[in-house]
């Protein structure tokens, strides 16, 4: 059972490259026909995903800080003022 089943295109219906864990091999795959009705690849699936959840992400996400990682940037301008690796906005 699925929560979204999404119109995607079959191998003939799209240029594509797959490969498999039996060959080193990548095979290309050629568009024979236009994919029918509604019918997208995947790249154009996974795309207006993306467009959507960058859109709703503001909103629903709010903005997030990674204060971790920010001051792991070694040798960047802002590391190399931090007096003795100091980060003011971390508590001690």
């Amino acid at each position: 059972h699925s929560d979204v089943v999404l119109p995607a295109a079959t191998w003939y219906e799209k240029y594509d490259l797959s490969t498999t864990d039996m060959h080193p091999f990548i095979h290309s795959f050629n568009e024979a026909i236009t994919p029918p009705w509604q019918a997208r690849t995947d790249f154009a699936i996974y795309q207006q995903l993306a467009g959507m959840i960058a859109q709703w992400a503001p909103k629903y996400l709010g903005t997030q800080t990674d204060v971790v990682a920010a001051p792991l940037t070694h040798d960047t301008p802002d590391a190399m003022t931090m007096a003795h690796g100091d980060v003011s906005h971390l508590p001690h």
